[in-house]
């Protein structure tokens, strides 16, 4: 995860207000036994500790890709691209 507020020279489209997922994979043999959920769950408690107050992330939009998974995870699409994948965010709310 990258805390893109302490990156030294963000680019243009880099949001300085979240932190940013880079690559969550997960091997097809270890899907759906929480290790992704408990990846995300570890994101957003990082995220709250560098006092950021978003998480966001992109992927490839293709079939059976990791939209749904990110959708109930919380993830809602910004409309954006980054590098020609979907970009999605996540708003954390203060416990």
């Amino acid at each position: 995860m990258i805390d893109m507020s302490r990156y030294p020279e963000p680019e243009e489209a880099d949001d300085r207000e979240s932190a940013y997922i880079w690559r969550l994979l997960i091997g097809a043999d270890y899907q759906g036994k929480g290790y992704g959920r408990a990846a995300i769950a570890e994101a957003e408690a990082v995220a709250r500790e560098w006092r950021l107050p978003r998480v966001s992330l992109s992927f490839v939009d293709q079939p059976d890709g990791p939209e749904g998974f990110y959708q109930k995870s919380g993830f809602v699409r910004t409309g954006k691209l980054i590098d020609g994948e979907v970009q999605m965010l996540k708003i954390l709310m203060d416990d």
